[in-house]
């Protein structure tokens, strides 16, 4: 299990090993309308309770995604 370590932002991404080769890409979505100033697209950032069951190799990637692009929340610094 992978404990929480405070102050981590968990980015979404995928890789896979193809002939050898390591390749990974990182998610993207729109943008929140709070932060569409600084750029059209951000990061999918998954919630610490997600992190242990987006890194089993054979989980449902799908369903996490979807929830990281749901349940996001952008809180005004």
């Amino acid at each position: 299990m992978i404990h929480p370590i405070s102050n981590v932002t968990w980015l979404c991404g995928l890789y896979q090993i193809k002939d050898g080769l390591p390749s990974f890409v990182i998610l993207t979505k729109e943008a929140e309308k709070e932060i569409r100033f600084i750029h059209d697209r951000m990061l999918v950032i998954l919630s610490e309770d997600l992190v242990s069951d987006w890194l089993i190799p054979d989980a449902a990637s799908e369903q996490y995604v979807r929830q990281a692009l749901t349940e996001m929340v952008v809180e005004k610094v």
